[in-house]
């Protein structure tokens, strides 16, 4: 049965498919509409929390935009889907054709690479039916707020497209840390390095940590742990 975060139990009725984000903006491009589609999924890690059903319901938002811009996924969907406003009137939520184009961009919250996360086989079956942004998986996207070097990082952020638009370059804007360890518990604190460089910490068990990174690095790292996805495309 479902359970909210503190174990008790939670009616279907009370969950619904999105915290987050999913909008389809529809734009005339040339002539022709294109489909902006903005998603933002729930992460899909349950943070020690064995009552959490994020990693579950990462994997239903996933199959619900693969239902979406694909019309279909790994199970049946009904064909009264809606969508209920604030006000209570439904609105029916039907798949895109096959005929539209669309350009997908979010923070899908799951590595691709993950060989045990069910929505990272929902995002390779992405790799087969759309068209990537970068076609080989793998790109860090995330950095998380850590300078520890153990720190996570990982792909959580994509753009796919509808295979009728052309891909003409593409890349993830991540400025290089050229990360310098300067020891832990020092009796006093660094110097200042150059205008070009910043002096960060982190913990390391009991300990205090200093580094030295290039300042365009900690700049990003401030501003984000998601890295900034850029692309160009055409019809």
């Amino acid at each position: 049965p479902l359970r909210e975060n503190r174990g008790l139990p939670l009616g279907p009725a009370a969950v619904e498919l999105f915290d987050k984000s999913f909008t389809d903006l529809t734009l005339l491009v040339g002539g022709r509409r294109l489909h902006l589609i903005l998603f933002h999924a729930v992460p899909a890690h349950n943070f020690g929390n064995p009552q959490s059903m994020n990693e579950a319901r990462n994997h239903d938002q996933l199959a619900f935009l693969e239902w979406y811009v694909t019309g279909a996924t790994s199970f049946p969907v009904s064909p009264s889907l809606v969508e209920v406003g604030a006000n209570g009137q439904s609105f029916p939520i039907t798949p895109l054709g096959p005929e539209e184009s669309f350009i997908l961009v979010g923070d899908l919250n799951v590595d691709v690479v993950d060989t045990v996360n069910m929505g990272a086989q929902v995002l390779r079956r992405f790799y087969r039916q759309l068209r990537p942004w970068i076609s080989s998986p793998g790109v860090r996207t995330f950095h998380s707020s850590s300078y520890a070097p153990d720190a996570f990082q990982g792909q959580l952020d994509y753009i796919f497209t509808s295979k009728d638009i052309r891909h003409l370059n593409a890349g993830v804007h991540s400025p290089l840390a050229n990360q310098v360890e300067l020891g832990c518990d020092l009796a006093t604190a660094p110097p200042p390095p150059n205008p070009s460089r910043e002096l960060k910490q982190y913990r390391l068990g009991e300990k205090t940590c200093w580094v030295e990174v290039d300042r365009a690095y900690a700049v990003a790292k401030t501003a984000s742990d998601h890295r900034l996805l850029w692309a160009e495309f055409t019809f």
